[in-house]
Parts: structure tokens; C-alpha cells; sequence
């Protein structure tokens, strides 16, 4: 009852800081380029992530982009293959910044690109 009527009253426990509560999200972009050994550009290459997101390149290109609101990872795998080609996996480091105006949201944008070498 004591703690309604202060909450009521506008005083917190968190002190001039801003209290939040809720589950941490952002967003992250993944994008690249995906070469072969001779320096070409891959069209149709598959990529992957341990996210489970998957995109085929275009032109060499590829984006990954998360779902809205997905929990903040810092780091994930990225998978490039291609029939006739050796697979090729990093690990890519995401730094989250900006957000909406709130402290457990956020965005990370990286560029990762892969050159992909001829099996034998």
C-alpha cells in the first residue's frame, strides 16, 4: 500500500536515472560481397547464419537483415557456399548503438565479405 501511494506520488527507487524494464532487443545487418578465387563476383551463393537467416546473392551481393525485436546477440556465424566452391564460415562481432530513445534497444550494421575457393 506504502509503495502505490509513493509511485503514486512520482518517487522511484531508481533516482534521477530513468527506470525501464523489459527485454533487451535490437536489431543487426549483415552485408557483404561474395567473391570466388578469380576475383568474380558469385551470383546465386548461399548465406547463412547461426541465427537461422538464409539469402542467396545477388550480383555478388548479399543483406541480412533480423527480425524486428530480436534479443541483442554480440557475436554470430556467417556461412557463404556455393556448389563447386569450398564453404567458408566467420564469426562476425556486432556493436549495438542508437536504438529508439531507450536503453535496451538497439541496431548493428557489419560488412563481412567471403572469397570462396574452388574445390578440387
Amino acid at each position: 500500500m506504502l509503495g502505490a501511494i509513493i509511485a503514486l506520488l512520482g518517487f522511484s527507487a531508481c533516482g534521477e536515472e530513468l527506470c525501464m524494464y523489459g527485454t533487451p532487443s535490437g536489431e543487426y545487418e549483415i552485408s557483404g560481397l561474395v567473391y570466388g578465387d578469380d576475383n568474380e563476383k558469385l551470383d546465386g551463393a548461399m548465406v547463412t547464419t547461426s541465427m537461422r537467416d538464409t539469402i542467396y546473392t545477388s550480383e555478388g551481393k548479399y543483406t541480412i537483415k533480423s527480425p524486428e525485436r530480436t534479443f541483442p546477440i554480440n557475436k554470430i556465424e556467417v556461412k557463404a557456399e556455393k556448389s563447386g566452391y569450398k564453404d567458408q564460415t566467420k564469426e562476425v562481432t556486432l556493436e549495438y548503438s542508437g536504438g529508439k530513445g531507450s536503453w535496451y534497444e538497439g541496431k548493428a550494421e557489419a560488412v563481412q565479405d567471403f572469397n570462396l575457393q574452388k574445390s578440387e
